[in-house]
């Protein structure tokens, strides 16, 4: 949770993020994207096991930053 309250601190992340809820969901959501990708090996649409895991850490983490910007 330090990560996400330093981020949310120094401006990088959203300054409305709930941080256990916000942990909570994305070590949910990571796992099963990872179990999906890695344990199962079972693509979507195509898609590699690698490819899987860093489109969902882009769509993550663009969906917490703070589109304002770090603070002075």
């Amino acid at each position: 949770g330090e990560a996400f309250r330093l981020g949310i601190s120094d401006g990088s992340l959203r300054p409305d993020l709930d941080v256990d809820l916000c942990m909570s969901q994305y070590a949910t959501s990571l796992r099963a994207v990872l179990h999906r990708a890695l344990v199962t090996g079972q693509p979507w649409f195509d898609v590699g096991a690698d490819e899987q895991v860093r489109h969902f850490l882009d769509l993550y983490s663009h969906a917490i930053r703070n589109n304002e910007g770090l603070r002075s």
